[in-house]
């Protein structure tokens, strides 16, 4: 289960590009993103995050994958009862960015192997093992050969 108890974030704001006092200072000022976020995944579920443009969503992500490097950040972000560390969530977590890239040609086994290869801390067999286990759990063993 991954659980956020009265995850806050404070950070710099990115500035409206067309905010008149952005453009005249080129300053970026610092204040609360996240304000008491709690939430509970239970294993199995998928979680969405959605909302209104700069209402956090990113942030929220950056937070959890301890892909934050200005601000602070209160709150106890945690994965089966333990505090989730970098490492751990490398380990056990993931997520998919709105963007994602495909290589043409590439089956769907290669193409989550690929990504391993660029995500995951470890030795060939434990990469393989997640690849594994991923197709598994999206029930893509039967179309692992096939291309993206």
């Amino acid at each position: 289960m991954l659980e956020l108890i009265g995850v806050s974030h404070s950070g710099p704001i990115v500035p409206n590009k067309s905010s008149c006092w952005s453009r005249m200072t080129g300053s970026i000022a610092s204040g609360l993103i996240l304000k008491d976020i709690s939430c509970e995944v239970h294993s199995g579920e998928v979680m969405a995050i959605l909302g209104s443009k700069g209402s956090g969503k990113k942030a929220l992500i950056d937070v959890m994958g301890h892909r934050v490097s200005q601000g602070s950040t209160r709150g106890q972000i945690l994965l089966n009862d333990v505090p989730l560390t970098l490492r751990l969530f490398q380990e056990q977590c993931g997520f998919v960015s709105k963007t994602t890239q495909h290589i043409d040609g590439l089956s769907v086994r290669q193409t989550l192997s690929y990504i391993s290869q660029m995500t995951i801390r470890g030795n060939g067999s434990l990469k393989r093992g997640r690849v594994k286990q991923v197709l598994a759990d999206l029930a893509l063993t039967s179309v692992a050969k096939r291309d993206v």
